[in-house]
């Protein structure tokens, strides 16, 4: 009898500890079937696979490290941005579909720039994967 009563807490434990983790496991999308986490920057939620590691984070930026690559997410107002990805320093040639998001995307000897603007934002995912970065925007 004890032990059946143990192993029903046990199972109760189990479970509250489930539900209450943030990690899950998408039934679809880029990432499915693989665990995730869900990052808040700036106001926008990114899924980050569970295998990448937040290393810094500040207002405007986060840097991850996991499975031997980095990742860079940037999300900053386009107004103020000076750097290259500007939607006002993209062109009709530079301009592509990641998913189902439209936006400037470069190679830059193999490492990956997807920047897009959202709601007066310019928002930049840097990585060597991919997928990764696929995952990571969400939107397809």
């Amino acid at each position: 009898m004890k032990i059946k009563f143990l192993i029903a807490i046990l199972l109760i434990l189990t479970s509250v500890g489930f539900v209450y983790s943030e990690s899950y496991m998408p039934q679809d999308g880029v990432f499915a079937y693989k665990e995730v986490e869900n990052h808040t920057l700036n106001g926008f939620n990114f899924t980050i696979l569970s295998e990448y590691k937040l290393v810094y984070q500040n207002t405007t930026h986060m840097f991850f490290e996991g499975n031997n690559n980095t990742l860079n997410i940037s999300v900053e107002d386009n107004n103020k941005t000076t750097d290259d990805y500007s939607t006002e320093n993209m062109t009709a040639s530079e301009t592509t579909m990641l998913g189902s998001v439209e936006g400037n995307f470069a190679d830059r000897n193999g490492t990956y720039t997807f920047s897009f603007e959202d709601n007066g934002k310019l928002i930049t995912v840097s990585s060597k994967d991919m997928t990764l970065m696929m995952g990571v925007i969400g939107k397809d």
